[in-house]
């Protein structure tokens, strides 16, 4: 199975282009592609063609986790002659930039035109795949494209929408079809419902039918409830937790939340709280629970190839990224910046501030966070290398994986929520229970107000985020316009970035 799923990959790969390439075939290579899809196999090759092009520089290998979107949060350090230094002051236009943008947009659309292309393929072949198949690969494949296209919202439409109306103004293009023809815009609320739609599909069909043939990966292996052959099904039970980047139904209703959240209405937020407290819920079918904070001992293994630097007890859904350490070469070495401009790393003042050292209250000092995934170097100590992605040379246990989403944030939903509503003891028990988890002895105040409580959970998007690229979305979400790193205040000029220059020519689309 193992040998023969790698030949199907590398032969899928030469075909698996991007969305023009794929409309200039001509109709052999059309029927090699009926062929090949044809097959439970040939699905599962292209959804892994998918994951595979996820992986990429332009997308969640570097820009959308750990380099464009932390410069855009302002994460890093300022280096004079560097391409990024234009990321930190936001010129998207800059020649140096541009391309970040535009291969960005492309890349996500790009996703989205093989996830279409898988689903209007699984309706012509329904007939000739295996039932179960049929559901797992179309639910994974609907989460995806909602997934692309909320990333591309976040980036490229507004944000803080629970203080402002952007309802009818045009978002941008969800294109639900494998076509030539050019996608209308439609406006923020009927994008909305688009991504909800496809999550909502997604969801019932990766839970199946009362919870049958449920798919889920959950600690180190894959189940099904009321799986064939006794649970063993083939491609979805071959990837082990550790090595599969695969969406489940707990993905899709992350996703969800997160959706709901963005939106920011009052009944968002409830059912975003309500998806976030049923992953607490979540035990496998001997009754343990399906995730669990990563244990100190894991962290603070003797062994640094052996750490568990992103914390992958806690991972909803990560990526694997094979030659990660090709992608980062040398840039998280901060030793010596002056030697190279491709680097990345905190000042000593951003680190201090973020986790709050030398503040009188000590709590960075004991933060998991601060002394085990930074490390101070240079000449003066004052260069704050990031190591949580610094975990793929040699034979790890936690090598080449970037989280996507994980259970702190899970938490830091039913703190905002429970926030919003009024119930500031709840709100700071959940803000607690992560301050617990990474180490930190000393719990908040039960007595903090309303904007003591919101300012503790900036805090935490701030610390837990760090090579992630969620910052960025998290102060675009409410709108934050004082940023630390950051001398200017943010608004929309700093927080939407422009779409490129091909698609306003010939797709005529409206931004503002």
């Amino acid at each position: 199975m193992k040998t023969r799923l790698l030949i199907l990959l590398t032969v899928f790969s030469l075909v698996f282009i991007s969305c023009e390439d794929w409309l200039k075939v001509d109709s052999s290579t059309e029927v090699s592609q009926d062929d090949m899809f044809s097959s439970d196999e040939g699905f599962h090759a292209a959804l892994t063609g998918v994951y595979i092009g996820m992986t990429s520089k332009d997308l969640y290998g570097m820009h959308l986790s750990w380099h464009m979107l932390d410069y855009l949060a302002h994460y890093y350090c300022m280096i004079s002659g560097s391409n990024d230094i234009y990321l930190h002051s936001h010129q998207y236009k800059n020649a140096r930039v541009y391309p970040y943008v535009k291969n960005t947009w492309n890349g996500l659309y790009n996703l989205i035109a093989n996830c279409n292309n898988i689903l209007a393929k699984l309706e012509e072949h329904k007939s000739e795949l295996d039932p179960v198949n049929y559901q797992l690969v179309k639910g994974e494949a609907l989460t995806l494209r909602a997934f692309f296209h909320f990333d591309l919202m976040r980036m490229f439409g507004y944000g803080n929408l629970r203080n402002r109306d952007v309802s009818s103004k045009m978002a941008i293009p969800y294109v639900t079809t494998f076509s030539k023809d050019i996608t209308p815009q439609l406006s923020y609320a009927e994008t909305f419902k688009l991504l909800k739609n496809d999550l909502l599909e997604a969801i019932e069909l990766l839970y199946g039918e009362d919870g049958k043939n449920c798919y889920r990966i959950t600690g180190d292996d894959v189940f099904f409830d009321n799986g064939p052959n006794g649970g063993d099904y083939g491609f979805f039970n071959y990837f082990s937790y550790e090595d599969s980047p695969r969406v489940d139904y707990y993905v899709a209703k992350a996703l969800l939340a997160r959706v709901y959240m963005w939106e920011g209405t009052d009944e968002g937020y409830a059912k975003a709280v309500e998806i976030a407290e049923e992953w607490f819920l979540t035990e496998d079918d001997s009754g343990q629970d399906c995730w669990d904070w990563v244990s100190r001992s894991r962290v603070t293994n003797s062994n640094v190839l052996y750490r568990d630097r992103t914390f992958s007890q806690e991972h909803i859904w990560h990526l694997a990224v094979r030659k990660l350490n090709d992608i980062m070469g040398q840039w998280l070495d901060a030793s010596n910046p002056n030697a190279t401009y491709e680097r990345v790393f905190l000042t000593e003042s951003v680190a201090f501030t973020i986790f709050e050292v030398g503040q009188g209250n000590d709590v960075g000092v004991d933060d998991y966070r601060y002394s085990y995934l930074l490390q101070p170097q240079g000449s003066g100590l004052n260069n704050y290398a990031t190591l949580k992605l610094d975990q793929c040379d040699g034979e790890t246990n936690y090598g080449e994986i970037i989280p996507l989403i994980s259970t702190p944030e899970m938490y830091y939903i039913c703190a905002e929520v429970y926030a919003e509503q009024g119930n500031l003891k709840k709100a700071i028990g959940y803000l607690n229970e992560v301050r617990q988890a990474r180490g930190i002895t000393r719990d908040l105040d039960e007595n903090l107000s309303y904007l003591e409580v919101k300012d503790e959970i900036l805090k935490e998007y701030r610390k837990e985020f760090v090579s992630l690229g969620q910052l960025f979305y998290f102060y675009k979400r409410w709108g934050v316009e004082n940023v630390v790193g950051y001398a200017n205040p943010m608004g929309d000029p700093e927080y939407v970035l422009p779409y490129p220059d091909e698609e306003v020519i010939s797709g005529n689309r409206v931004q503002f």
